[in-house]
């Protein structure tokens, strides 16, 4: 992470690639490894994802006209005008406090807010909270909830701070803005750290967030860190976009953008959380929007809860499998086609034998699923097990055990993918359990869309099972005899309550072929290694072969990603040149697989290494340069459908700068800032030497 900070102040947008390849520096760019899109955490994903890194800096969030936001970030400093001390200590926060105008924020319009020592305001009401991660959580898989879920609010930079041993924070209600401002305020429980930052507010709706000197943030692995950001409330996590806010870009993305919090979680503590909308945004900017399900992988710890893996649903758009019909895709960059991702855990915690990792009865250690029926489990999440029945008039769940989201213990489930039981019926009202999870039964297949109702045997689950201590929640298990009632169960009582499920997997893919991407998430600045891109595509190819032989061959799984990004290149007529000779500089840029918008960027990075020659479109194709301390788009925002090719000379006169000069063709994209990794696309280098 430090040496992306030193590259942040030596360089500039595509050139920064330029270095990092002549420096012999881990590139920045995510990559496909055959059938596996390898992706690079950085701040925005990972949640905390780096230290606090905007001190002299204000950042400035602007309203757009179809609701959200947009981000910038320039050099700031603190306004000296701090007005009235609101001599808040510990955790205490203001009552009402006029602004003396209309402020809109987020699609409502203000004129009070509540100010907290702990870093931030809310509207609407005061808010106790001394931490945004609940001190009830283990993990950091709940660090963004308080912030998304709660008041309506501006987090300057929340954590637990006291006034009370030092500082003070203050209000101004000026005629034409308001200021809010923590002036040296420590933080809990350390007396000698000191805080200074403070939100302005415009009648415009602009939010202006400026730091000052910033002391170091709690390690603690739940509580530590610092979060900034804005939130309309009463939200969602996943409705979360986050952010590398010192890079001054982004900002709402979602068709839902007055529902969007933006923010960032800074800090060091372990284990943060993965940003799932975040990786699927960045899978989006080289992949194209075909797939149905994102199965992601990473090779380090990430927050979980109390999940071995999850599964998050995003769109449903069937009927008949007990769910309603919504869609968030937006959110996660897809026009509507993706509908569920996955969170697969870390690589390492599935075994390094790949004999044990492609075979389906190979179980988990502590773990009744092996690797391949897990995934079948939370794959199946997107239909399953949701199913109520008709019993007796009445709807009832009683198929269900845990969450109401998996098959009850106590089902006959045919050891399905998704929990309950394969049961003998031992003929004197007791049964007994044979069978792990292995597969998916007939009624799973029939909620799938793989089945018609016609071709769902009955089943049966044991009513008022006793002789167990096993509840409707209680894993599968081998082994097991209870005594009971025998119920059994048509379709027709499913479809009495549910409807009739239509043929298909989805009402967006209504065919039998399920699109997945795989993806590996690696930690900043690393590389995976050959060990764990083998793994994961071990994995990703038994699995084809498991799911059509789960759902009796009526279905195939594709897991092939498609695509190809699109490429830069640079051809140059030498590698020598001298007064009186001419270069001849060729570019040629073609497009992915998937047509893109891209802004590109041609030139060259002159021997100083602080200078940049950019070639310039001009009017009637003419192309000309300018030289200056940063690279200029040769276009910007266009579709790259074809190859275009890009030649420019230029004739040596003896006066220009002698040494190393390295020609570029870069892609970024479209609008983005082409230094953060996720933006960049495509980098051709070349290098030549000019004597006189």
């Amino acid at each position: 992470m430090r040496r992306r900070k030193l590259f942040r102040v030596l360089c500039v947008p595509i050139i920064c690639l330029l270095l990092t390849v002549f420096s012999a520096t881990a590139a920045w760019a995510d990559f496909d490894s055959g059938d596996i899109a390898v992706i690079e955490a950085d701040p925005a994903i990972l949640q905390p994802g780096e230290a606090f890194d905007l001190a002299g800096k204000t950042l400035t969030f602007t309203p757009k006209s179809g609701g959200g936001y947009s981000i910038g970030i320039a050099t700031g400093t603190i306004n000296s005008n701090l007005g009235t001390n609101l001599s808040l200590i510990d955790d205490t926060s203001t009552g009402a406090l006029a602004l003396g105008f209309s402020f809109p924020f987020f699609g409502t319009n203000y004129t009070a807010l509540f100010v907290n020592a702990n870093g931030y305001a809310t509207f609407g009401s005061a808010s106790s909270f001394a931490n945004f991660n609940s001190a009830a959580g283990n993990d950091l898989s709940t660090v963004l909830d308080r912030m998304a879920e709660g008041l309506p609010r501006i987090a300057a930079l929340w954590n637990d701070l006291n006034p009370a041993l030092g500082g003070g924070v203050f209000f101004n209600a000026l005629p034409d803005r308001v200021l809010i401002t923590w002036n040296a305020v420590p933080r809990f429980g350390a007396p000698s750290t000191s805080n200074t930052f403070q939100i302005t507010l415009f009648p415009s709706g602009v939010i202006q967030l400026t730091y000052g000197s910033i002391g170091a943030p709690s390690t603690d692995p739940v509580l530590g860190g610092f979060l900034v950001g804005i939130s309309p409330g009463s939200s969602f996590a996943l409705f979360t976009t986050t952010l590398d806010l010192h890079t001054g870009s982004g900002g709402s993305t979602s068709i839902y953008s007055n529902q969007e919090p933006l923010m960032q979680v800074f800090g060091g503590m372990p284990n943060p959380l993965v940003h799932i909308p975040t990786v699927a945004k960045r899978f989006y900017q080289t992949h194209s929007d075909s797939l149905d399900q994102l199965m992601m992988f990473a090779n380090f710890s990430n927050a979980l809860g109390d999940a071995f893996a999850f599964e998050q649903p995003i769109r449903i758009s069937m009927t008949g499998t007990g769910q309603s019909i919504f869609n968030l895709s937006s959110f996660f960059g897809s026009s509507g086609r993706l509908h569920s991702m996955l969170n697969l855990n870390r690589l390492s915690v599935y075994p390094d034998d790949l004999t044990c990792l492609t075979n389906p009865n190979c179980r988990l250690p502590g773990n009744n699923d092996s690797t391949l029926t897990l995934i079948g489990q939370e794959a199946g999440h997107q239909w399953l097990a949701f199913l109520s029945f008709d019993d007796g008039g009445v709807s009832s769940d009683l198929l269900l055990g845990r969450d109401l989201a998996h098959w009850s213990f106590f089902l006959d489930s045919d050891a399905s993918d998704m929990e309950g039981n394969n049961w003998i019926d031992n003929a004197n009202g007791t049964f007994t359990s044979n069978e792990l999870t292995i597969r998916y039964s007939p009624l799973d297949q029939y909620a799938m869309g793989l089945r018609s109702a016609s071709e769902v045997p009955n089943f049966f689950f044991i009513r008022n099972p006793t002789g167990t201590t096993r509840t409707r929640s209680s894993p599968p298990e081998i082994g097991v005899t209870v005594s009971g009632t025998r119920q059994n169960v048509s379709i027709a009582q499913i479809t009495a309550i549910e409807g009739v499920r239509p043929p298909g997997f989805t009402g967006v893919n209504p065919t039998t072929v399920w699109h997945q991407a795989f993806i590996l998430l690696i930690r900043t600045g690393t590389i995976p290694s050959s060990t764990d891109l083998s793994k994961i595509d071990t994995i990703r190819s038994a699995w084809i072969p498991y799911f059509a032989n789960a759902v009796s061959g009526r279905a195939s799984i594709s897991t092939s990603l498609g695509t190809t990004p699109p490429t830069a290149a640079v051809a140059l007529n030498g590698s020598a040149f001298h007064a009186g000779q001419t270069i001849a500089y060729q570019a040629t840029l073609a497009p992915g697989s998937t047509p893109t918008q891209v802004d590109i960027y041609l030139g060259a990075l002159l021997p100083d290494s602080i200078t940049f020659l950019s070639l310039l479109q001009g009017s009637g194709g003419a192309i000309s340069f300018t030289l200056g301390p940063t690279p200029i788009s040769f276009l910007s925002n266009v579709t790259l459908s074809s190859e275009l090719i890009v030649p420019f000379s230029y004739t040596f006169t003896g006066l220009e700068p002698v040494g190393t000069y390295f020609t570029y063709a870069g892609l970024a994209v479209a609008g983005s800032n082409p230094l953060q990794s996720s933006n960049q696309l495509s980098l051709g280098v070349q290098t030549f030497q000019f004597r006189p």
